[in-house]
């Protein structure tokens, strides 16, 4: 689990657990959904028939406004569009989100241009009970600020004298180290060598 090797690797710093957690972490990423992001109740849609219609290389499928209750922007939507996005609500009279991607805070977030911080809970929109002071970001309890904010310089300096991948890369090792361990073929469940005997 994710959890164990954290702590492997912040309590006992071994080489192996740092590059386990590497790889861990970018399988979680790419190939996994966080659980608290059911909230989506996400239905795709494939286009085998053409409905959508093809709009200045844009495929679009149209849909009545009656079956629009807000718009959220995605954190990668293009500020060029943004007065649009505000025009469209406007006429519709449709409540307007920015998505934030926020740096402690588990789930995706809502900026909204009038009065603040929403989160998605209970399968609604709501107004986040605690914001961090510097950030803005949710909280999920009452604090001034979140994880992230909370980082002090003693705390980076703590992070990077402990790294190993840090250390090995002072002396010259990590590149080797890396493609060495690249080449190990994981054990399946159940599978034993010698050394785990």
């Amino acid at each position: 689990r994710l959890e164990d090797l954290l702590l492997r690797v912040s309590r006992i710093k071994k080489y192996r657990y740092a590059y386990f957690l590497l790889q861990t972490t970018f399988a979680e990423a790419y190939f996994s959904k966080y659980t608290d992001w059911k909230y989506e109740q996400e239905i795709r849609f494939v286009d085998l028939k053409d409905f959508a219609e093809d709009i200045d290389g844009n495929k679009i499928l149209f849909i009545p406004s009656s079956c629009v209750t807000s718009i959220i922007l995605g954190s990668r939507f293009p500020s060029d569009k943004s007065d649009l996005s505000v025009e469209k609500a406007v006429a519709y009279e449709l409540a307007r989100y920015e998505l934030k991607i926020g740096k402690s805070f588990p789930v995706p977030y809502m900026r909204n241009d009038f009065d603040g911080i929403y989160v998605f809970k209970d399968g609604a929109i709501v107004k986040a009970e605690h914001t961090c002071t510097s950030c803005l970001e949710p909280l999920s309890e009452e604090k001034d600020l979140c994880p992230w904010c909370s980082i002090t310089e003693a705390h980076k300096l703590e992070a990077a004298q402990g790294n190993p991948f840090r250390i090995m890369d002072h002396y010259g090792t990590l590149e080797q180290y890396l493609e060495e361990m690249s080449q190990i073929r994981p054990k399946k469940l159940g599978e034993h060598d010698e050394r785990d005997i």
